[in-house]
């Protein structure tokens, strides 16, 4: 086989090459080159071998421009053909034959030209030109990429070919266009805008001229976060301008306004108004504080306008500022100050008897130095709904307890405790005082009396002193000493007594039973009609008024 296959040149219709003879002691009387190329333009192939007497170079021609060619080059000896070696090469382009004019239309200020690209491009077509003869005999001519097959042809200054806006600042941006190969000299571009800031809605326009010879204007006062439209135009161009759109990039917003803070048990509530200029999409806010004692802190709220900071400590003055953030931190507000007082944390109430209730107290903390608190109670008498307030003003230790002394058996007691002046951070317990023995019945009443029934009734004692529960009704006959005892459900005044018997003297005595226990007894007399239901003459029937006790009778004749 050949040895060292060197291309010694490359046109755009010739390859000249050259090589070693073979490492072998044979003779080599002949070399057969045979090549294979393909025009890269059009994809035609072709294929021819030549013998040589024994030259070690050879040059192929007749190739077509731009071709890939293949070549294989065999040495014969008097055993014949050897293995073939193999090498490539490619043949330069060349210049193209004429495109084809297909159509040319008028436009208001240009023809428009279209072309079929050159039967024989020899090449890659990087670029057409075209010329444009005027009625006095000058040439204009324009240049169009190798892709393009139509283009306009202008009387006068071609157009901008591109525009393009570019930044990454906030308050900048920079307009770039290309005129290609053409100036303005002594003209000048119009560059003109509209504007629409994104966090706001407002809308803003404008325009300006730069000398011919610049290919870039900055804008160097731009609005954040605001969308442009920006057109550049050369100023005698009928057919208008070449237009792009850039938006801004965030920045930090101005201050918020702090409106309201206020501290509530120990937590502190800020509200504040958004910032006028958001300079871009709020999406948090970041509110702050600090303390000539106490820790410092911050804390992050969403897109809101208030926010409640939580564990502070008490007993200390806070500074509080608001900052508002988009993809950067705004400024900070100015600030406001709010004192965290110590507060009465919790207050139970217990039944101290029959007669008082106890509050036990505690403040949230122990630190402060003094602790002022106002107490208020509320009592309700639940068997009368008897109702009085009072309050009283006293400097305690951070737990204690309270009394609320001289109050009626089963009273309601709502007490409440907090800092003077603070009132809406008080906490409250209630409790109820014991029940106790309630008085007797005010009056028994005996009426509908016939020979075996009777309906009595009565009204409630002077003092309940708690929940009436049930009414005994005791009823004692003078033929046989019979005593019979019924109870009656608390909300009933009344009981009617039946299977009495006729003409016979009865006692009624009516006791009152709460949670405290049963009271002492009214009693009341009445004789029963005879069987006939008629009565006596002198009807033996008065009130008694008296207390019984045990088996006992005091009576009252009246």
């Amino acid at each position: 086989m050949p040895a060292n296959c060197t291309i010694i040149k490359e046109s755009s219709d010739l390859v000249s090459l050259s090589w070693a003879h073979p490492l072998t002691n044979c003779a080599v009387y002949t070399y057969n080159v045979s090549w294979l190329w393909e025009a890269k333009w059009n994809g035609s192939l072709a294929d021819e071998d030549w013998d040589t007497t024994g030259q070690t170079s050879y040059t192929i021609s007749g190739i077509r421009p731009y071709s890939e060619v293949l070549i294989s080059i065999k040495g014969k000896t008097a055993s014949g053909y050897g293995p073939a070696l193999e090498c490539e090469a490619l043949t330069a382009e060349y210049f193209p034959s004429a495109p084809s004019i297909v159509s040319v239309t008028e436009g208001s200020n240009y023809l428009s030209v279209t072309w079929e690209p050159p039967e024989e491009p020899n090449g890659v077509i990087q670029r057409y030109r075209i010329t444009r003869i005027g009625d006095d005999g000058e040439e204009e001519m324009q240049e169009t990429d190798g892709d393009t097959l139509t283009a306009r042809v202008f009387e006068g200054e071609a157009p901008l070919e591109t525009v393009t806006c570019d930044g990454a600042a906030s308050r900048n941006f920079t307009v770039m266009w290309d005129h290609g190969s053409v100036t303005c000299k002594d003209q000048y571009y119009s560059i003109t805008w509209n504007s629409t800031v994104k966090w706001s809605a407002d809308e803003d326009q404008g325009e300006t001229e730069v000398p011919g010879n610049e290919t870039a204007y900055t804008f160097l006062d731009a609005t954040p976060y605001t969308e442009y439209f920006v057109c550049v135009a050369i100023t005698k161009d009928a057919e208008g301008g070449v237009c792009c759109d850039h938006t801004t990039a965030e920045d930090g917003p101005s201050a918020p306004v702090i409106k309201e803070i206020s501290s509530f048990r120990g937590d502190v509530r800020i509200s504040w108004s958004p910032p006028e200029e958001a300079n871009g999409v709020v999406r948090n806010y970041n509110v702050s504080w600090e303390s000539e004692d106490a820790d410092p802190g911050t804390q992050e709220f969403d897109d809101v306008t208030e926010g409640l900071v939580v564990g502070l400590e008490k007993c200390h003055t806070y500074t509080f500022s608001v900052a508002a953030g988009t993809i950067v931190w705004g400024n900070k507000s100015e600030t406001r100050e709010v004192e965290v007082v110590n507060y009465v944390d919790s207050v139970t109430c217990i039944s101290g008897g029959t007669d008082r209730v106890l509050a036990q107290y505690e403040f949230a903390t122990q630190d402060c130095g003094f602790n002022m608190r106002n107490t208020n109670w509320k009592v309700n008498v639940l068997w009368n709904n008897n109702t009085c307030r009072s309050s009283c003003f006293t400097r305690r230790p951070a737990t204690g307890s309270f009394t609320v002394p001289g109050l009626e058996p089963f009273s309601q007691v709502e007490v409440c405790m907090s800092v003077p002046g603070r009132d809406e951070e008080k906490a409250c317990c209630s409790a109820t005082t014991d029940e106790a023995v309630p008085d007797e019945p005010s009056e028994v009443i005996v009426s509908k009396v016939t020979n075996t029934t009777a309906h009595i009734s009565w009204t409630m004692p002077l003092h309940v002193n708690g929940a009436i529960k049930s009414w005994e009704v005791t009823l004692r006959g003078d033929t046989d000493n019979e005593e019979t005892e019924n109870d009656v459900e608390g909300e009933m005044m009344f009981f009617d007594a039946t299977d009495l018997t006729p003409s016979t003297n009865y006692e009624v005595t009516v006791k009152c039973q709460t949670g405290g226990g049963l009271s002492k007894g009214t009693r009341r007399s009445f004789k029963t009609l005879n069987a006939d239901n008629t009565g006596d003459n002198q009807p033996n029937i008065g009130l008694i008024i008296g207390l019984y006790e045990g088996d006992g009778i005091e009576e009252d004749h009246l």
